[in-house]
């Protein structure tokens, strides 16, 4: 999947605040963004990539011991 020019921009800016160390409103103050936008964008782009992720189920073989060594 593509991403558009604008999910771009929002990547960049949340990864630039997550990194940044400062809350979503003085980032977004800092940058001129708007905090809940930010806030948004941030929630719609951790639920993209937790759908992206790949998860797998592994074969696990056990083998119990039971005599004594």
């Amino acid at each position: 999947m593509q991403s558009t020019k604008a999910e771009q921009f929002w990547q960049r800016h949340v990864e630039g605040w997550r990194t940044s160390g400062l809350t979503q409103k003085q980032y977004g103050q800092k940058h001129g963004l708007n905090a809940l936008t930010l806030a948004q964008w941030s929630h719609v782009l951790r639920r993209r990539r937790a759908a992206n992720s790949v998860q797998a189920l592994v074969p696990v073989r056990m083998v119990i011991n039971l005599g004594h060594t």
